[in-house]
């Protein structure tokens, strides 16, 4: 099985535990659009302002959580190249059209057969599986179960 990460989810779940759990899985194969990996990538440094001020960390800890969120994306997450992708972005921009930014996830996920991990309803109906991360969590904890003896 083949996951398309949005920017948003993945920003957000690289700082949390369970994110961390699901990205960390040995299935499925998680894969981000180029232009989603860059995104995420500034909403982390972002996140790391914020965490300063409003988290109660101490700096060190905030960017030592980022820190490994940036590592875990590089190690956990393929990266598409948005060469591979852009001759699918008339046909992504147009099932996609409540947000033309995020057209690369949906070529990604048409180009490789996969599904999209999202919280943005954006994608809902754009044609190819959507999974929200409380079901992708609970597909991935099945799956577990299934295969220990």
């Amino acid at each position: 099985m083949i996951i398309v990460v949005d920017a948003c989810a993945l920003a957000g779940e690289l700082l949390r535990k369970r994110g961390r759990r699901i990205l960390g899985a040995d299935a499925p194969t998680f894969v981000v659009a180029e232009h989603a990996a860059g995104e995420a990538q500034r909403r982390l440094h972002v996140r790391r302002a914020e965490l300063k001020r409003r988290s109660g960390l101490t700096a060190d800890a905030v960017d030592l959580l980022i820190d490994a969120a940036l590592d875990l994306l590089g190690t956990c997450v393929q990266t598409v190249p948005g060469s591979v992708y852009a001759s699918l972005q008339h046909v992504a921009l147009r099932r996609i059209p409540a947000d033309a930014d995020d057209w690369p996830s949906v070529a990604v996920a048409m180009l490789l057969g996969g599904a999209i991990w999202t919280e943005d309803r954006d994608f809902f109906g754009c044609g190819c599986p959507v999974w929200r991360t409380e079901t992708l969590l609970a597909e991935l904890v099945a799956l577990e179960a299934e295969a220990s003896p």
